[in-house]
This record gives C-alpha cells, sequence and structure tokens, in this order.
C-alpha cells in the first residue's frame, strides 16, 4: 500500500510488475501521481508498506517513507510611471489622457518611474524601456537595466522630457526573465502610460 500524506493513496502503478502484482526481489515498481503545485514551501511525505507471509510464522511488515519538498515561486513586476509639471515638487499618476496641463515655456516635464518586484523571488536584469524617452542619456542605448531587485523592493528614477504642443502620452515598459533551479524560465513584464 503506497500512500502520500498530502494527496492520499497512491494507485497508478505505471511499471515495474510482471504481472503477479507481487513485489519480488529485484522488481521496483513505478508510481506516477500528481496534484496541484501551491506558492510557498511544500512539503509530503509518501510511506509505503507490504507485507510478508513466510511459509512458517506470522506475517510480517515491511515499512519505508521518503519526504519531498519544494518552493513554489512566482516571479512577478510592477511599473508605475508618473509626471511632474512643477519641477518635481509633486508627482502625478496620469495614466489616462489628458494628464496635467503644462503652460510653454515653463517647467519641462519630469517623468518618475518607479519598478516593483510584486513576485516571491528576486529579480536580475530588469530592462526598463519608454517608447519616446531615452532613459540613460549619455549612455549607449536607451534603456536602463536593473541589475537585481529583492522580493518587495522598489527603485526609481526621473527623467526629464521635453515640452511639446498638444496631448503627450507615452508608455514605459519593465521586463526580467526568471530561471528557477531545473532551467524553466518566464518572462514577467509591465507597463504603465
Amino acid at each position: 500500500v503506497l500512500n502520500d500524506d498530502v494527496e492520499g493513496a497512491i494507485t497508478n502503478l505505471v511499471s515495474g510488475d510482471d504481472g503477479d502484482l507481487v513485489l519480488e526481489v529485484g522488481e521496483t515498481w513505478i508510481y506516477k501521481a500528481s496534484g496541484t503545485a501551491v506558492l510557498g514551501d511544500y512539503d509530503n511525505l509518501a510511506t509505503v508498506k507490504g507485507t510478508y507471509t513466510p511459509p512458517i510464522g506470522a506475517p510480517k511488515d515491511a515499512t519505508d517513507s521518503d519526504p519531498s519538498n519544494y518552493v513554489g515561486v512566482r516571479p512577478d513586476v510592477d511599473i508605475e510611471k508618473l509626471v511632474s509639471v512643477d519641477g518635481g515638487l509633486t508627482f502625478v499618476d496620469a495614466d489616462e489622457p489628458t494628464g496635467p496641463q503644462l503652460l510653454e515655456g515653463t517647467n519641462q516635464p519630469i517623468f518618475k518611474f518607479v519598478v516593483t518586484n510584486t513576485g516571491t523571488v528576486a529579480l536580475t536584469n530588469l530592462v526598463v524601456d519608454d517608447n519616446l524617452l531615452d532613459l540613460n542619456g549619455a549612455l549607449a542605448g536607451d534603456t536602463i537595466t536593473i541589475a537585481s531587485l529583492a522580493v518587495g523592493a522598489s527603485t526609481e528614477f526621473t527623467v526629464a522630457g521635453a515640452w511639446q504642443a498638444g496631448q503627450h502620452t507615452n508608455t514605459a515598459t519593465v521586463e526580467s526573465t526568471y530561471t528557477d533551479s531545473w532551467g524553466n524560465s518566464k518572462t514577467v513584464n509591465d507597463r504603465d502610460d
């Protein structure tokens, strides 16, 4: 009898038996079971019990158990883009037009980018981009790469833009790829106007 303390009885024998349903010397029976992956620490214990009945004497039980553990993770990231029209004193989250008005000849618009790790694992090499702004100034390219961001951590930076007539809309994006210890990868991203 094979039992898992979380999943219950395991009955799906997929290979190893020669058809007599007796676990003989040299046989290895392989069972298969599936469950629902969970976020965070997951621990379970498989236990097997068999009974041997000798030709003479009382039956004897044989048991063994083996634990299994993993950590379910969820990488995730958020970007918020805000704008200031008063020289950086106040910032507003102007996701929808029209946003604040800025009179010609006064201040430059200043854009604040806030990147937050909203997942359960540290992220590395987060690439921040904007469809209209050069985020890194004199450096090559126009993106910024954040080397790493711990769980729950945020980083922010500002970039000055140029005044322009009419409605101004631009979009910031962030992207990172997380790879687990088995080589499974997931790309996470977010965008904000």
